[in-house]
């Protein structure tokens, strides 16, 4: 059990996951709020396996849902072992995401709508491989795998260097 715990901004995400299954989306980390009234999920953040085993970053905010996907050369991949990174740089005038498979830079984004940044907010649910929401009738699963540990800088950007 994590304790409620504000982060945001400029941020970066290192985990280490075995898939068995990549039949569905499912997250390796969903870290957000609670569902409001009006069944939106505010300020999470979440590193997932896409529908196609992308490596996924995702989120969620009052404006909407902004995703990252990296590459089909950067997929997970079934009984591998995959250290993925994800680092969030924001400045004022953009917020350039990176995804790292095994220490290589697999996909850059830049934003400047000044939405893609997982907002700076108190979040009280912290979930590892499952999603914050109910997965009956979505193509949102939990992770069938392993994860072997997870890791978060807030205020950090991680370097190439640093991932390698």
């Amino acid at each position: 059990d994590i304790d409620d715990w504000e982060w945001g901004g400029t941020t970066s995400i290192e985990a280490y996951v075995k898939y068995n299954d990549l039949d569905v989306k499912s997250p390796i980390i969903d870290f957000g709020s609670p569902q409001t009234s009006s069944g939106v999920y505010s300020q999470n953040a979440m590193v997932y396996n896409s529908a196609d085993s992308h490596i996924g970053f995702m989120s969620c905010h009052s404006g909407g849902i902004d995703a990252c996907k990296s590459t089909s050369a950067s997929s997970f991949e079934t009984s591998t072992w995959t250290h993925v990174v994800l680092t969030t740089k924001v400045s004022a005038s953009d917020t350039v995401t990176k995804i790292y498979k095994n220490g290589r830079l697999v996909d850059t984004d830049v934003i400047t709508d000044g939405q893609w940044e997982p907002v700076v907010a108190l979040r009280s649910q912290h979930w590892l491989g499952r999603p914050s929401w109910s997965t009956g009738g979505t193509d949102w699963s939990y992770l069938d795998g392993t994860i072997a540990y997870v890791k978060m800088w807030h205020g950090v950007e991680l370097q190439q260097s640093d991932v390698t």
